[in-house]
């Protein structure tokens, strides 16, 4: 029930409790404040440098399974097991604006211009942020959950991840909100080949070069973003691996063992990518 702000080198800047020890289901940190939904409906935004954090029960009958800080962490986008988003003022916490799909939302991304929706049944809803209105809908992964999103704005390519194991890349150029698609469906997408994971994957980074994915089966593996070859896996991980991040050579893995691993990564097969990192 905690959020922790650490240094790479494991020194801790801020602990935040504003979830009362509840499980926190989802993140985001902007580097000025974090933002995190919890299984008991609550949403706290903390202040790193301050230590003041604020908390509303925004979705009181329902997981929050995504966060975000958006519009220039102006706002916090939320969403919920029982398919509400809101998005709400990141200084107070009031919504401004609300929506409801009729099914579970299981993962959310958000860029500067586009709300990205998973849910249950394996559908991808896609939102413009400001204004907020519906611009796409089409089921990504119909054989299973949508269980991890990734966006890559400058290229308008979108990694999604699902409890049936496989990873897929969507060219997403047409949804700009200047001009809306005028399908409901956009190319068919790239399946990531050779090497697929065994479990559900559960989260996602996506940058010009690489996909990494992160899964229930203990493992990380890295794909190649153009082409969507396999590179290489990190594998040992514990079963209940539940996030990964990639902040300039540096791989970021989280799971709900308490532990935390920093691996020195350059993205290419090697020593440095495979021989272990830091623990917290």
């Amino acid at each position: 029930g905690k959020v922790r702000v650490v240094e790479v080198d494991g020194g801790t800047v801020r602990e935040f409790e504003g979830h009362g020890g509840k499980e926190v289901l989802s993140l985001d940190f902007d580097g000025v404040r974090t933002a995190s939904g919890a299984v008991d409906g609550t949403v706290c935004v903390a202040e790193v440098g301050t230590g003041v954090e604020r908390v509303s029960r925004l979705h009181p009958d329902a997981y929050v399974t995504g966060v975000a800080l958006a519009l220039r962490s102006t706002v916090v986008v939320s969403a919920a097991t029982d398919g509400t988003v809101k998005i709400s003022g990141a200084k107070d916490l009031i919504p401004q604006r609300h929506f409801k799909l009729a099914d579970s939302i299981l993962s959310l991304a958000v860029s500067p211009d586009y709300i990205f929706l998973g849910t249950q049944s394996g559908t991808l809803h896609v939102y413009s942020l400001s204004p907020c209105r519906p611009l796409l809908s089409f089921p990504a992964h119909p054989r299973g959950n949508l269980t991890a999103l990734a966006f890559h704005p400058p290229s308008q390519t979108l990694a999604t991840g699902s409890a049936d194991c496989t990873v897929r890349l969507w060219s997403l150029g047409s949804t700009a909100a200047t001009s809306p698609p005028s399908s409901t469906t956009p190319a068919t997408p790239r399946l990531l080949s050779g090497a697929a994971h065994s479990a559900a994957v559960v989260a996602l980074h996506l940058d010009a070069d690489k996909v990494v994915s992160a899964a229930r089966d203990g493992s990380v593996r890295v794909w190649d973003a153009r082409s969507g070859a396999f590179r290489f896996a990190i594998e040992g991980f514990g079963l209940y691996l539940s996030a990964v991040a990639v902040m300039g050579n540096v791989l970021v893995c989280d799971g709900r063992n308490e532990v935390v691993k920093a691996w020195v990564f350059s993205g290419e097969r090697g020593a440095d990518a495979t021989r272990g990192g830091e623990e917290e």
